[in-house]
């Protein structure tokens, strides 16, 4: 039996389950990666016009998908036809998602992100992503050995979807590439923007709002892109901090002194972040923040920093 976490890589499940009014539960009992996938596809299958889902249809299998972008489904030709003029401004895009929603599972497999190498540029100087993967050694290489792996060639054996093409594969594994690690480099952005020098000290760093999609499988070596980018630096904690936080590895205390140098510290805490600083930072248990992040942050984690006492720095990105 696969692991029920083998289900869950994908940070934003289930759609479905929302329309339902349900939680999704932990143990799928999953028995293979094609019922793994599938079940992972189920979690998609409803109209997207009229928002039925397959038991309210008198068919359930009458559910047809979107030949264009493989993504979103319709009880009918009727209802396909009255969201065309919507869907038709993001089918192209739902097709890119759809491909990158499968590739995410080579997240949880390891496959991806590959090894990077150190930045030969500063941030400031990079004007996209292109850039950055120019500054990768060996970089066909790389994509191509994900792109032939293993875990590759069963995704697309068992996804129950037409293979995307070689340079379709490469540019969703380049995405699913980017997004993973957009996070720590917008620490590192922000870092660079406040003027926080991670040579002359070490620095903290809080994650505020922290949720399952961005702590579920995560591991203590998920934020080293800041290393390549500040090579040889005097230590950067990362402490994610929210009351979705999931537990696993990166579950452990944050640090009280400063940690190793060169090395970046992953850690998390669930609860809200005011609970946090009363509990842990104003208790000097935890660190004080050189810099807060709110990923896709909501004016109720703004709200919440301006509330605390001692002012900071804050990015919300």
């Amino acid at each position: 039996m696969i692991s029920s976490s083998a289900f869950l890589w994908h940070g934003l499940l289930p759609s479905r389950s929302a329309l339902e009014g349900k939680t999704p539960g932990m143990d799928f009992g999953i028995r293979s990666y094609f019922e793994m996938f599938q079940k992972m596809e189920d979690t998609f299958k409803f109209c997207v016009e009229c928002k039925k889902l397959p038991d309210s249809l008198p068919d359930p299998r009458s559910l047809r998908r979107c030949k264009r972008c493989q993504n979103v489904y319709y009880c009918g030709s009727e209802c396909q036809r009255l969201n065309w003029p919507s869907h038709k401004k993001f089918c192209k895009k739902l097709k890119l998602a759809a491909f990158d929603r499968l590739t995410e599972w080579l997240v949880f497999t390891g496959d991806i992100p590959f090894h990077t190498g150190t930045w030969t540029k500063n941030i400031q100087d990079l004007q996209g992503w292109e850039d950055w993967f120019l500054m990768q050694e060996h970089l066909d290489e790389k994509l191509s050995a994900i792109k032939a792996g293993h875990y590759m060639n069963i995704l697309w054996a068992n996804a129950g979807k037409p293979k995307p093409s070689e340079v379709e594969l490469m540019e969703s594994i380049k995405r699913v590439t980017t997004d993973f690690v957009s996070r720590p480099v917008t620490i590192g952005l922000g870092l660079s923007m406040f003027h926080l020098d991670p040579y002359a000290k070490p620095l903290t760093v809080h994650v505020v709002g922290a949720s399952h999609a961005e702590t579920l499988n995560a591991r203590v070596t998920d934020y080293d892109e800041l290393s390549q980018m500040f090579p040889k630096h005097q230590g950067i904690e990362v402490v994610m901090v929210g009351v979705d936080v999931v537990d696993g590895p990166i579950m452990r205390p944050p640090l009280v002194a400063f940690g190793p140098r060169q090395r970046v510290y992953l850690s998390s805490y669930k609860d809200l972040y005011h609970n946090f600083w009363e509990s842990q930072v104003e208790t000097q248990q935890a660190a004080r923040p050189d810099l807060v992040v709110a990923f896709h942050a909501g004016m109720k984690v703004y709200g919440i920093l301006l509330g605390l006492s001692s002012p900071m720095k804050f990015n919300a990105m």
